[in-house]
């Protein structure tokens, strides 16, 4: 059962956590959250999909693609100089659709590379979730462009790589008149989150404590190759 929270933010949210201490520059980030410079951590992906395409079913699999992962409908506040994430509840996903099929050949990729650049360069606001935005192309009946931009407070490759393949598995699903072949997720982000952040209260860091005595004097590292002679 989802727990419904009214935090302080006045936002209606499934759960609020303290974001994790290893997103660095985090302030910053959501200080300012329409500042220009924050485009360098979007993470802008382009699909290029020939051969016939259901849009209505691709526009359903995103949308249930940010239902199942709560990061992606994460909005970021600071309170008392301390980042929180708010999950919010799913709500429509905006999927706009522009049509360059009229557009001449010569000019099209052009213009199809212009607008992927373009997207991929507009700020998030990360007060705001969702933190996934999508964007279609149609170049012509059976050649589309599909673009699909997060910001990397919530993404990063592994976890593109399971939203690709959820997001395939979905959609060939849906084009069939299928439900979803995905169970629903039982360990959201937010437990990850609290479960890493639980072991550095409790000092549980096995992977340091095996460094500590691996790299213990300092001497036991013949196994390298030097770039210079030891002195």
């Amino acid at each position: 059962m989802i727990e419904i929270i009214e935090n302080y933010f006045g936002l209606t949210a499934e759960d609020t956590f303290p974001a994790p201490r290893w997103y660095f520059q985090q302030t910053a980030w959501v200080q300012n959250p329409l500042d220009p410079e924050n485009v360098a951590y979007n993470y802008p992906l382009a699909l290029r999909m020939r051969g016939p395409l259901d849009q209505m079913a691709l526009k359903r699999s995103i949308r249930e693609i940010v239902r199942r992962h709560q990061v992606l409908r994460s909005a970021f506040r600071i309170q008392d100089g301390h980042l929180l994430q708010i999950v919010q509840p799913p709500r429509p996903l905006t999927f706009p659709i522009v049509d360059l099929s009229k557009t001449s050949e010569a000019e099209r990729e052009a213009k199809v590379l212009q607008l992927a650049i373009d997207d991929a360069n507009r700020p998030f606001n990360l007060n705001r979730s969702p933190l996934l935005r999508a964007k279609l192309l149609r170049i012509n009946p059976e050649d589309h462009l599909l673009l699909l931009t997060t910001h990397h407070l919530v993404s990063d490759d592994w976890s593109m790589r399971i939203l690709l393949r959820e997001l395939s598995l979905v959609y060939g699903a849906f084009k069939a008149g299928q439900p979803s072949p995905l169970t629903d997720i039982s360990f959201q982000y937010g437990d990850f989150v609290r479960q890493e952040q639980k072991r550095l209260e409790e000092k549980k860091l096995d992977h340091v404590a095996f460094w500590k005595q691996q790299l213990d004097g300092g001497n036991d590292f013949h196994h390298l190759a030097p770039d210079h002679i030891r002195a």
